[in-house]
């Protein structure tokens, strides 16, 4: 896991990576550009422990030699170090949401048209990928990786019916996957669920999805192919505003014994 000290995307916060298995953790070395005012925008490890132990990460900041530019910079397990790396660029995604997915780092915009964006870590090579079909209304719910394969949804604001699309292997297009219709015994609305994540079984019968339900205090499990519902667990929450905020995340545990 990648994990920092603070919410702040100043160049001065610490960030460290983690196995939560081993428990063993590793402080991230300061970066080469570090500067008092240099925002963060991004910051995303890349790591996949059936191909190396070995893992990088990948951040995305101010320019400082060019202005209203991002300037990307690799940390790696192996090498050690800071580095920077290609040119400064303009990009309009947002580079918090980072996913990797098939050897890159991929990016989406959540606002107006969905531009999408990669970086390949091992050509060190940022190029644009298939925009996405122009559904009007509809806001990104979910953006992530499991099992080999890239997904993204999203939802009308006024409809539980929605498409999700997977990104086929060579980059070239979208295509959906699922189709879903949340209705008995739920009979969801829009706005009192989020979806946490999308998980990939060996087999296809396996997918499914993680939903939060506010106003039933549930994480629920769907399964993608039988369109069933059963409860995932309980959850106990002080505000249950959190689950309505994009700031909530879910992570797929995997137990590794690679050192962080």
């Amino acid at each position: 896991m990648l994990c920092s000290n603070s919410p702040s995307r100043l160049a001065k916060t610490n960030y460290y990576v983690c196995n939560p298995t081993t428990k063993h953790y590793t402080v991230l070395s300061k970066s080469v550009l570090e500067t008092e005012n240099c925002k963060i925008h991004g910051i995303s490890l890349a790591f996949d422990p059936a191909k190396s132990p070995h893992y990088k990460v990948i951040c995305v900041r101010d320019s400082v030699s060019s202005p209203q530019h991002y300037q990307i910079e690799i940390y790696s397990s192996q090498t050690g170090p800071w580095r920077l790396s290609g040119d400064p660029f303009i990009a309009d995604v947002n580079f918090s949401k980072g996913v990797y997915w098939n050897g890159s780092i991929y990016w989406i915009s959540t606002i107006g048209n969905l531009t999408c964006l990669y970086y390949n870590l091992e050509f060190e090579r940022l190029g644009p990928m298939p925009h996405f079909p122009d559904d009007q209304g509809t806001t990104i719910a979910y953006f992530g990786e499991s099992c080999g394969h890239l997904h993204i949804t999203k939802i009308s604001f006024y409809t539980v019916r929605f498409d999700v699309y997977e990104m086929k292997r060579d980059d070239s297009e979208w295509f959906v996957k699922y189709k879903i219709d949340f209705d008995h015994p739920y009979k969801l609305n829009y706005y009192n669920f989020t979806i946490l994540s999308l998980v990939r079984g060996k087999r296809e019968e396996d997918a499914f999805l993680v939903l939060a339900a506010p106003n039933d205090d549930k994480v629920m499990k769907y399964n993608l192919i039988n369109k069933t519902f059963e409860k995932f667990c309980d959850y106990d929450v002080e505000d249950e505003q959190v689950f309505y905020c994009s700031t909530i995340g879910a992570f797929e545990y995997i137990e590794s014994l690679c050192c962080a």
